[in-house]
């Protein structure tokens, strides 16, 4: 005889709903653009647990003089650090 129980199946989403929840805190909450950041006095992020990321601007400058301008207009940190190449 079969028992059809969802319980356990509820269980288990909302166990993975919090990993993912966790794993996923420090990600940006948003992109931002290079140029955006390069126009702040202390450029930062915001992550998805509330917490905030600082980037150094002279490492932000390096990175922008190794995109063109268009690029640097479209581009976001994240990108580098996901290893994604212009």
């Amino acid at each position: 005889m079969r028992i059809d129980n969802p319980a356990p199946d509820r269980v288990l989403e909302s166990c993975l709903t919090g990993d993912m929840k966790a794993l996923n805190a420090h990600l940006p909450r948003r992109r931002r653009a290079l140029n955006e950041l390069l126009k702040e006095e202390r450029p930062h992020v915001e992550c998805g647990d509330g917490s905030t990321h600082s980037f150094k601007k002279k490492e932000l400058e390096y990175l922008a003089q190794m995109l063109d301008r268009r690029r640097q207009r479209n581009a976001a940190p994240a990108d580098y650090h996901r290893g994604v190449v212009w």
